[in-house]
């Protein structure tokens, strides 16, 4: 039961890792992913024999909770700024969207 919700997780961290590649922040997805492997190694030492099987879909909720939430928190204002930029034409008429670091 635990195990399901963290697809809600997932899926989110997904997206936002999308978005830090297209904005060029590679380093926060580095930041987030090995405090991730950390934190999910030291909560499974504490947590699985407390919990059993049923600590590993808490910790891993949690871990993948909190990468969401550090990606989140430091991509949102370049996120703001994909949106704020008008959207460019090629040559053909599809819509491209284009970043710039201000």
């Amino acid at each position: 039961k635990i195990l399901s919700w963290v697809f809600i997780p997932f899926f989110l961290k997904f997206l936002l890792e999308r978005i830090a590649l297209v904005i060029e922040k590679s380093s926060i997805l580095f930041i987030a992913y090995g405090g991730g492997v950390i934190l999910k190694i030291a909560l499974n030492f504490i947590i699985i024999p407390i919990w059993n099987y049923k600590g590993v879909g808490f910790t891993t909720l949690i871990t993948e909770s909190l990468i969401v939430a550090y990606i989140l928190f430091y991509t949102r204002k370049d996120m703001q700024r994909l949106y704020e930029k008008p959207v460019k034409k090629d040559f053909t008429g599809k819509s491209l969207f284009f970043y710039e670091e201000r």
